[in-house]
Parts: structure tokens; sequence; C-alpha cells
């Protein structure tokens, strides 16, 4: 129990030494998502969360994030018209962004994220009993975030999950099939 009491000290004292002050935020903008390994195309949405970037130094910062992202895939159907695969993520993401170039304000931003599917329009299968297991996501993501001011940000994400999503495409079992998505919005941090 001191243990963790001294390792709880050590990392608000570090904190306080790095004079990290936590900026909230905001971010939404556009998902244009699909699913590897499928013929289907690509379905446009959209994505809104939450962030709390702490800047540790100069050229690094993480930025752990709440998102809710729809996602799925666009298919043709037979006949001409479409149809769409629907799945709608609450993820936790951490985000790491460093700084590409010195005065400049282009980061590099890498991380990986774990989501829950909090609902779809799929038909639920016999694997899936309980809704539990085939419901999570994991994955990375790297990107670009430009700060236009120290406040306001444009950001631009490629996110691809490791999770084979079951019922997505029955004929082809073979490999895996995954979200994949690619994200641009804007991002607004509180504070100065």
């Amino acid at each position: 129990m001191k243990q963790i009491l001294l390792l709880i000290v050590l990392f608000f004292s570090f904190l306080i030494n790095a004079q990290v002050k936590p900026k909230p935020g905001i971010k939404a903008g556009l998902n244009m998502t699909n699913i590897t390994n499928t013929n289907y195309d690509i379905k446009s949405d959209f994505y809104a969360g939450i962030s709390l970037s702490l800047k540790f130094s100069d050229f690094y910062t993480l930025q752990p994030e709440l998102i809710y992202s729809r996602q799925g895939a666009r298919i043709q159907l037979d006949g001409g018209s479409n149809t769409e695969i629907e799945l709608d993520y609450f993820s936790l993401a951490i985000a790491n962004k460093f700084l590409l170039f010195k005065n400049s304000n282009l980061h590099a931003v890498i991380g990986s994220f774990i989501g829950y599917r909090v609902s779809d329009n799929m038909e639920s299968s016999w694997v899936d009993i309980f809704g539990i297991f085939f419901n999570w996501d994991v994955g990375m993501f790297v990107g670009l975030d430009y700060e236009l001011s120290p406040n306001f940000g444009v950001e631009v994400r490629y996110k691809r999950g490791f999770v084979d999503l079951p019922n997505i495409n029955l004929t082809n079992q073979d490999h895996i099939q995954s979200n994949t998505v690619f994200q641009i919005g804007l991002n607004y941090k509180f504070g100065k």
C-alpha cells in the first residue's frame, strides 16, 4: 500500500515539476469508413468527442480522447439500390502528438484505441450469444494535426481496427474483416 501511495505522489510531483497544464477540448469531423477484405463502398458519416491535452514538452503532447464514431460500409445490391452497414462505437483513444518542425504548428499523431460498439443494424449471430465479445474493437491510428491557433486545429487521421467483424461478408470467411476509417475534422482546446 505504501508503494502505491509513493507512486501516486511521485506521479503528481512529476506533473507539478513538469508544469503540465491539462487543456480539455472538443473535436468533431467527417468519417469515411469501410470494411477490409470486402468489395463494399465507402460510407460517409461523423465522429465527435472530448479530449484532454497534456503538453509534457515543446515537442510532445499526450492526449487521451473519448470519441463517438459512426462507422460501417455501403453495399450496392442487385438492381442498383444501396444499403449501409451501420456500426456505432464509443472509443477511448490515447494519442501521442509529436511536433514535426521547430517553430511550426504541425504535429505527427500516432496512437491506439479500444472501442465498444453501442449499436449496429446487423442481425445477431449464434457465436455472439451474450452480445459482449464481438462488440469490441482494438486498433491504431496515425495522422497529422495542424494548430491554426493555440486553441483551434485541423486534424487528419487514418484509423484501423484489428478485430474481425462477424457476419459482415459470409462469402469471404478466410480473411479478417475489420474497420478502416479516414477522418478529417476540427478540434478546439479550452483555456490559454
